[in-house]
């Protein structure tokens, strides 16, 4: 069972979310005991290995709160090292959203 897990860490920086693991084929107990010695980044998202967290593993981490949400605008572009980008906060867009809403100005 574990190297599900870990062949889906090792293709995202080593993060990896509840809900990949339950199409996986994993139980929710399965999830819960396998899951247990992970760090957890968000609700239902861990990463793996006891090095610091890194800005991408935080992306991913982001990402990986729901499937189909993605990286978008800055983050994105700094994430594929397209552009700098050292922001205080990350784009994440869900399919079917829409995209980030702004407040217009009167």
């Amino acid at each position: 069972m574990m190297h599900v897990l870990r062949a889906i860490a090792a293709g995202q920086a080593g993060c990896v979310a509840t809900w990949q693991l339950l199409a996986a084929g994993w139980s929710r107990d399965a999830v819960r005991h396998r899951t247990r010695g992970l760090r957890r980044l968000h609700e239902g998202v861990y990463v793996t290995g006891d090095a610091p967290v890194t800005r991408l593993q935080r992306w991913w981490a982001a990402t990986l709160t729901a499937p189909g949400s993605v990286l978008a605008f800055a983050s994105a572009g700094a994430a594929h090292e397209m552009r700098p980008w050292e922001g205080a906060f990350e784009v994440i867009v869900r399919q079917g959203s829409g995209g980030p809403r702004r407040q217009r100005r009167c």
